[in-house]
């Protein structure tokens, strides 16, 4: 039998919802509220892989919030070099997901039509068997309902009614923490081109190469 996500609503600036499935459950963070640890301020200006890779630990049993998420990258990386900004590549997260014992694998998104079929097909199977996906939103127009600019947030599954909940630490466009949407929303959204093939700090003149999708 399919398990559903749940949603809890939580009256917080920080955290307006708790998120569940598989049996755990995650707090949505709002990034641009966030103020503890010493990488506060880029957790609040580059924190949106942080918190899904938090949050994606998090519905796989693991205590973690995005300030200690921020200190295992620090720890594996290093602070970010003059080449380097403080947000993850896709890849980078699967080695922050792995440094928490949990599995998961990052995709480049294509161009081509025909090819991007089979990213859906990668999207709608995880969620079917309980898996997450972690996506880099694209702005390609003002239609797009996660963010105004480029932006990583959370597939984490399907709802009762059949809607697709994405977790959302942006507030741009929504600061209910999630949105309620359909795989062909989404696919409008990801990052065409991408490649996933960097790993580590995401580079901003490079970020065909640090975006993609991650499986978790």
């Amino acid at each position: 039998m399919e398990e559903y996500v749940t949603l809890r609503k939580n009256d917080d600036s920080l955290i307006p919802v708790y998120a569940g499935i598989n049996g755990f459950e995650t707090p949505v963070w709002l990034q641009s509220e966030w103020t503890e640890g010493p990488y506060a301020e880029y957790v609040r200006k580059n924190g949106c892989g942080h918190c899904c890779a938090a949050m994606a630990a998090r519905l796989y049993g693991v205590e973690i919030d995005p300030s200690m998420e921020f200190d295992t990258c620090v720890e594996l990386w290093d602070v970010p070099d003059e080449d380097h900004d403080w947000f993850q590549t896709a890849r980078g997260i699967t080695e922050v997901l792995r440094a928490y014992g949990v599995e998961s694998s990052a995709f480049g998104v294509p161009e081509d039509e025909e090819a991007l079929s089979m990213t859906r097909y990668l999207i709608e199977c995880a969620l079917s068997s309980g898996h997450q996906v972690i996506f880099w939103s694209h702005p390609y127009d003002d239609d797009n309902i996660f963010s105004t600019g480029e932006h990583y947030v959370m597939a984490i599954g399907y709802d009762e009614e059949g809607h697709v909940v994405v977790l959302n630490s942006g507030t741009r466009k929504t600061s209910d923490g999630y949105n309620l949407t359909d795989l062909d929303t989404i696919m409008r959204s990801v990052y065409r081109g991408s490649r996933a093939s960097l790993s580590g700090w995401g580079k901003e003149d490079e970020l065909p190469d640090c975006g993609g999708i991650v499986i978790v």
